[in-house]
């Protein structure tokens, strides 16, 4: 309904533009299509629908006045002034079953989940609720209120949503297809926009109707017929009919004379049906038989396969895999065991290994000292002690390699030996399942061996003894799994006797739909018979009558022709104003259009920018770009397609600005850009001017684009800024789960661990904090100052190390002349510049990277290194 409203708002439009160019007759016919505008839209050129449904209201109403001026219609615009949305309630709509309220009362809304959880059903929700129609709907011709049924409940209740006005009231918000399209930005249109002037000037403008919102309107105007003329009488229509009708009548007679030979053979099929069940004399008795309600051939065939879908296969015992698995496992407790033997023979030397491995460990610590006494180790290239402390350590720890190689050995045994019992253990419950559910005489030995293999303790005396144990059973295996395999074949029987009950009931059935044919076609045949009769008998009537009507048909004709040509004159000019219509929306985007799109590929070459921009302004136009100031360029032959869907993102967001309107909600907007333009999108719709106070609604399946929102989020202003939203994957399909607050900015996260005593995780996210600050420090700088900052790498697949990222921005910012001296002050104390020992950073490091520690992280430590990276986070958000 809401979609036909749009198109009767841009109908109104166009009677106001032309007001002043209709004649009498034209506004005649605009005057009757308005007032039954529902019925009209309604009907397609398909067949001369539409024609034939004007020329209906011409007869209808042919004397009532039209009219006077279309110049005081009145077209709805938004009356709510929503300036943000504030709550959405969902409740059996689409995926979602229960009752889920969504917090929609801040700047930024960000919403993840991976493809599957929800997101759409939540779109669609905010779609429905601020359009009164879901495009996906429209385009599968379902019905909305179908479409938003839940699959599992089939219930469909409708969402409410929730905004502010410039009151600052909450109201439930009017749904408004005029006043809301351009709020939604997804994928589809941002590549529709882009290659929007890659079609001929008709397809151009179908395209350009469904980007701006108009698709119902070009549609309403595509099916109005060329003329009415073939649907109303301009030739005498009646004089025309009694000439034919003579000619009719002979079709009528054929029908007669045909009439026994279609009998006969009606009554053939009916005799070769009756002849495959012997004893049935009749179709009603026939079907009786074969689907009777207690007594039919299907029902009692129904009834036997049922009682043989009782018996189900059960999976053959694989006791050979169980014996190889055995015999592995024997392998390799045996092995560890002559292993074990070995090291405890050697248990002093791998003491002094232990003590060797820490002197290597203390080396980056104490450089050219030594760490027992503090004193230098050499001078001028001199040894000052009796032996370097660090060589000698590596070339004893040389010597322990054959040990140490037993011992890594000994690891990867502990492992596969606790996972080749693993894998024994469930083997055999398996097995023990098998057993229980047939009932297996030899049940208990089983289960008493899956128990021992559960409880069984892991050296090698008790390791051995079992796999013997389960070995004195070998028959006991063996002898259920022929029962198993007897008990399969049985099975097999049973299946041969069920398909050959259900191809019965297949023909069966084929046989009813038979019955039903020719039920059909013999009821129709006396239907036709009946009817020519009745059209022979009347001939004579009908034609004396006909004659007298041919005499007060010539009136009629002439003003059909005088309205014929009304028609055509007053589609030309509906066509006319369809076709100018997308270019009058797209005027004035020109300027916006060519920031934003610059402004997205920021971090691209600076020759990929563009200088100029021009949209199309009529069909048949085409987008032209111009870089550096050279000529114009159909944009089409030049850039990329990933540049194409920055340019259709950047058409769109500059249409909702040009329109002024409150709120953007991207609906995973992040599956039709490219990876290395998302973080100039981040940055231009959470930084940039252009896009104003406007409250950001953001749906994404993508985990490093819903982060790179977060922490483009100041942590100080981020609980007033963001609500966030996680849709989880979860086992029950029947429902969505939704969990709020989920923040993934880093310093958010730092705060929660911090606060639950869980250092290492607070570290590990100051970690990530500190580099998602550093590159937006970097990036802060580098606006206003042309610095560089070089770093080395330690091999050439390498990645830069942060602390060295740190110490080379930190040197970098003395060039600002103190403008970023608090940045500076806080880099160093992060990164231990004062002392010797940079515990800090020690810190940063520990907590990122797996280690065993001596001793526990330090609260006072942890807690002043998130400190100082909130500080850096405020003064680079404040600068």
């Amino acid at each position: 309904m809401f979609i036909i409203y749009k198109a009767l708002q841009e109908y109104k439009n166009f009677l106001k533009e032309y007001d002043s160019h209709f004649n009498e007759d034209e506004r005649k016919i605009a005057s009757l299509i308005l007032n039954s505008f529902d019925f009209v839209e309604s009907k397609t050129s398909a067949r001369g629908n539409r024609a034939k449904a004007i020329v209906n209201l011409l007869d209808d109403r042919f004397n009532q006045d039209s009219d006077k001026s279309f110049e005081r219609i009145e077209v709805s615009n938004d009356d709510q002034n929503i300036k943000q949305l504030s709550k959405l309630s969902v409740k059996n709509f689409r995926g979602f079953t229960d009752n889920v309220s969504f917090d929609l009362g801040k700047s930024y809304v960000f919403i993840y989940g991976p493809n599957g959880t929800g997101k759409s059903s939540m779109c669609e929700a905010l779609e429905y609720s601020l359009l009164n129609t879901i495009y996906e709907a429209e385009n599968k011709r379902i019905t909305i209120k179908k479409y938003i049924q839940n699959a599992y409940t089939q219930k469909g209740e409708n969402p409410v949503l929730y905004g502010v006005n410039n009151r600052d009231e909450q109201v439930k918000i009017k749904p408004n297809l005029q006043a809301y399209e351009f709020c939604f930005i997804e994928r589809n249109r941002i590549e529709g926009f882009a290659r929007v002037a890659a079609n001929t000037p008709q397809t151009q403008q179908q395209r350009l109707a469904t980007l701006f919102g108009l698709e119902e309107f070009n549609n309403f105007v595509r099916n109005f017929n060329d003329s009415i003329e073939n649907y109303m009488d301009c030739e005498g229509e009646k004089e025309k009919r009694l000439k034919e009708r003579q000619k009719q009548i002979e079709r009528f007679q054929t029908e007669l004379e045909e009439f026994p030979e279609k009998r006969n053979q009606i009554q053939d099929r009916e005799g070769e049906l009756l002849k495959k069940y012997p004893g049935v004399e009749t179709l009603v008795a026939l079907k009786e038989k074969i689907n009777g309600e207690s007594e039919g051939i299907i029902q009692r065939n129904n009834k036997e396969i049922a009682e043989l879908e009782l018996m189900k296969k059960t999976n053959t015992p694989n006791n050979e895999e169980l014996w190889d698995l055995l015999n592995d496992f024997k392998d390799k407790v045996s092995e560890r065991e002559t292993i074990n033997l070995s090291i405890r023979g050697s248990k002093e030397d791998l003491s002094l290994k232990e003590l060797y491995n820490a002197i290597l460990e203390n080396e980056v610590h104490f450089d050219n000292n030594c760490p027992a006494w503090q004193s230098q180790v050499y001078r001028d290239g001199k040894l000052l002690v009796p032996v370097d402390p660090y060589n000698n350590a590596r070339v004893k720890i040389d010597s322990f390699k054959e040990i140490i190689e037993m011992e890594k050995r000994k690891e990867v045994l502990d492992k596969e030996i606790a996972k080749g019992l693993h894998k024994l253990s469930n083997t055999l419950i398996q097995i023990d399942n098998v057993a229980k559910a047939h009932d297996f005489q030899k049940k208990e030995v089983l289960e008493m061996l899956s128990e021992k293999v559960s409880e069984v303790k892991s050296d090698e005396k008790n390791l051995l003894g079992l796999a013997s144990e389960i070995e004195e059973y070998y028959q006991d295996f063996e002898m259920l799994k022929t029962m198993i395999i007897d008990y399969n074949t049985e099975v097999d029987k049973v299946s041969a006797r069920k398909e050959k009950l259900e191809s019965e009931n297949r023909s069966h059935n084929n046989n009813l739909e038979e019955i039903a044919k020719i039920n059909a076609e013999n009821e129709r045949l006396i239907v036709n018979k009946t009817n020519a009769l009745s059209k022979v008998q009347e001939f004579e009537k009908e034609n004396q009558d006909l004659i007298k009507e041919v005499e007060n048909e010539r009136l009629v004709v002439e003003r059909n022709i005088k309205f014929s040509e009304a028609y055509k004159l007053f589609r030309n000019k509906l066509v006319e104003f369809n076709l100018r219509l997308p270019s009058q929306l797209a005027k004035d985007l020109n300027k916006n259009t060519l920031e934003i799109y610059n402004a997205i590929n920021r971090y691209d070459h600076p020759s990929d920018l563009l200088t100029k921009l021009k949209l199309p302004e009529n069909t048949g136009g085409k987008i032209e770009i111009s870089c550096n100031g050279e000529e114009q360029i159909d944009a089409l032959h030049v850039l990329s397609e990933g540049h194409l869907r920055c340019l259709g993102l950047a058409i769109l967001l500059a249409k909702n600005i040009n329109d002024e309107l409150p709120f953007i909600i991207f609906d995973d907007v992040v599956n039709a850009i490219d990876d290395e333009h998302r973080r100039g999108i981040v940055e231009t719709i959470l930084e940039d001017e252009i896009i104003g106070e406007k409250q950001l609604v953001i749906t994404t399946h993508g985990e490093e684009f819903v982060k790179e929102l977060d922490n483009n989020i100041q942590n100080k202003k981020y609980n007033n800024l963001v609500n966030r939203f996680d849709f989880l994957k979860i086992d029950d399909r029947n429902k969505i789960s939704v969990r709020q607050d989920t923040s993934r900015n880093y310093l958010i996260i730092a705060q929660d661990r911090l606060h639950e005593n869980q250092f290492r995780d607070c570290l590990a996210n100051c970690r990530r904090a500190l580099e998602s600050l550093l590159h937006r420090l970097w990036k802060r700088i580098s606006k206003k100052y042309n610095i560089e900052v070089s770093v080395k790498l330690k091999h050439p697949n390498g990645a830069p190390d942060l602390m060295k990222i740190a110490q080379s921005l930190k040197k970098a910012i003395k060039q600002t002349n103190g403008e970023y001296s608090e940045e500076e002050r806080l880099l160093g104390e992060l990164i231990g510049d004062k002392y010797k020992h940079r515990i800090e950073w020690e810190y940063l490091n520990k907590g990122t990277h797996d280690n065993v520690m001596n001793t526990e992280f330090n609260q006072g430590i942890v807690k002043e290194i998130y400190s100082l990276l909130v500080n850096l986070d405020e003064c680079i958000m404040s600068n």
